[in-house]
């Protein structure tokens, strides 16, 4: 619901979405702490959903000091 409602009255809610390329993917999502994750992602193809399961490992970001 909270996506609905970022977009609502906006004349086209996917316009800032660009098409991928290559084999990386970006989620504007901060994890809380390092450790091991797994995401689930799902996506609706030809009328089909899609499950997908990544396991990840976080680690601490590099403050560059």
């Amino acid at each position: 619901m909270a996506a609905l409602q970022k977009f609502a009255g906006a004349a086209d809610p996917h316009a800032q979405h660009q098409p991928m390329t290559g084999n990386t993917l970006s989620i504007p999502y901060a994890f809380p702490r390092a450790g091991k994750y797994r995401l689930w992602v799902q996506v609706k193809r030809g009328g089909h959903v899609v499950t997908g399961a990544f396991d990840l490992e976080v680690r601490l970001a590099s403050t560059g000091k």
